[in-house]
């Protein structure tokens, strides 16, 4: 792994469509390199820890997949950045057009207004 942490950001690319899915270490470094990247992008969007892992995890397939269609016109950051990108917005559109589960929205106001959080009194507030 060591000659491939003195490569440019776009030479793990080329040897992963070279060696096609033969030697997994040019994607492993490809991976190591940008997953700060694509995490940094996806906690704009998403503030679950669990989200941005698994939405990483995507990122990364869908580059995989589609990592011979990379033709370095761009920069491997701004790439890979458009994809991250896509992703966070497609699951954003899919989450919108999940049904809402009323049974789940009736126990988070019964949550809400069991009285166990005391609310400040409207005279308390006023000065």
């Amino acid at each position: 792994m060591d000659e491939l942490n003195n490569l440019s950001d776009s030479d793990p690319v080329s040897l992963c469509i070279k060696s096609g899915s033969k030697d997994e270490r040019p994607f492993i470094e490809l991976f190591q390199r940008n997953t700060p990247f694509i995490n940094r992008i996806l906690w704009r969007y998403f503030p679950s820890e669990q989200d941005v892992e698994d939405l990483t995890k995507e990122v990364f397939f869908k580059i995989f997949r589609t990592l011979a269609q990379f033709h370095n016109r761009s920069s491997l950051k701004t790439w890979i950045f458009t994809v991250a990108t896509n992703t966070a917005k497609n699951e954003i559109r899919g989450r919108n057009r999940r049904p809402i589960i009323i049974d789940q929205i009736n126990s988070d106001a019964e949550y809400l207004f069991t009285g166990e959080f005391d609310l400040p009194l409207i005279e308390d507030i006023m000065i």
